[in-house]
């Protein structure tokens, strides 16, 4: 006996419940009627019997081409997962030393400037080395430093110091008025 290929859906003879709730393939009610009865008016139109909730009670079936409904549903997952993807925010990092240079800053600035313009977050994280530690207001003015050189962005919170660590999220600015 060959086998079948593995499909997520039963069709027509795979389908065991004497009972189906059946809709045409417009999603439009046909009513509650016998399995042998929505196969044959299947067969009439051309179609496949397909079980589509098969949890329901009774079971929902749609008189529609089998091969039709698979692209279609393909095609709604790739719209879903492509929906997802636009909305998701991620979160990029960006470590800094407290005695950056000038020109390293500007650089990591303009990456920054456009994450948050696509409306992604920054995770800033200065690391503080050695007898850097004592002196942490100096990753606080590299802070504001980063914000006064970045437009349409602010602090999403006050920035925290973690052992050797000062992070500060920033985020797209929300429009106030």
């Amino acid at each position: 006996m060959p086998m079948r290929p593995q499909r997520e859906h039963l069709i027509n003879d795979e389908i065991r419940q004497h009972e189906l709730r059946v809709t045409d393939a417009e999603g439009l009610p046909l009513g509650v009627i016998d399995r042998n009865r929505a196969l044959a008016m299947a067969r009439e139109q051309g179609c496949d019997l397909v079980l589509v909730v098969p949890n329901a009670q009774p079971p929902v079936c749609k008189l529609i081409e089998y091969g039709k409904f698979v692209y279609e549903e393909q095609k709604r997952k790739k719209e879903q997962e492509r929906k997802h993807r636009e909305s998701r925010i991620d979160i990029k990092e960006f470590q800094f030393r407290p005695v950056i240079d000038q020109h390293d800053l500007e650089i990591k600035i303009k990456k920054m400037q456009e994450f948050i313009d696509t409306g992604d977050k920054c995770k800033v994280v200065i690391r503080f080395r050695g007898r850097e530690n004592a002196d942490p207001d100096k990753g606080k003015n590299l802070i504001t430093r980063i914000m006064s050189l970045l437009s349409g962005a602010q602090l999403e919170n006050n920035p925290e110091l973690n052992s050797n660590r000062l992070i500060a999220m920033i985020v797209k600015q929300k429009n106030v008025r």
